[in-house]
């Protein structure tokens, strides 16, 4: 998966690329399967380094679609300038990028849930917890971020109660 003599990153690469692949499997089933019943093309894919590939190709390294979804951002982004930073706050996470003379940053080390994955990918960093942070700062002038606990939805009905709030 990862030709490099580094064993570590080789190794987290490698199961990376192990976990992810019988998700993605199964979903790019799925999706072909209702693509051709729609009369529909085979789709292509988003994949991390802000290109697209078929779906034969992706189940061969599923591991170059984690992080697509921010790195489609960064790349339609690319429409508003020359050099942008880019800011994606959802609700689990806020993503910030740069685009240098039209092109979205890109790099081969990166890590993801504090484990190296290294394929490559738009330079994505995620700066915190998203819409769910609370951030303030301290008395010590320290810069302070939680994370608010989930709102209940129906797909997510959970017992929670207000965010926590900062002293």
């Amino acid at each position: 998966m990862l030709p490099t003599v580094r064993e570590y990153e080789r190794t987290a690469t490698t199961v990376a690329e192990a976990y992810v692949t019988p998700v993605v499997d199964s979903y790019l089933d799925r999706l072909q399967d209702r693509a051709a019943a729609a009369g529909l093309p085979d789709p292509r894919v988003m994949q991390s380094n802000g290109g697209i590939a078929d779906a034969e190709t992706v189940r061969e390294h599923a591991a170059t679609t984690v992080l697509s979804g921010p790195a489609a951002g960064v790349v339609g982004a690319t429409l508003l300038g020359e050099d942008v930073v880019t800011f994606d706050m959802g609700g689990t996470s806020s993503d910030v990028s740069l685009i240098e003379d039209g092109r979205p940053l890109r790099t081969t080390d990166a890590d993801i849930g504090g484990h190296p994955v290294r394929v490559p990918m738009v330079d994505v960093h995620t700066v915190g917890a998203g819409g769910g942070s609370i951030a303030w700062v301290d008395d010590g002038g320290a810069l302070r971020v939680v994370r608010a606990r989930p709102v209940p939805t129906p797909a997510r009905p959970a017992t929670a109660t207000a965010a926590p709030t900062p002293p």
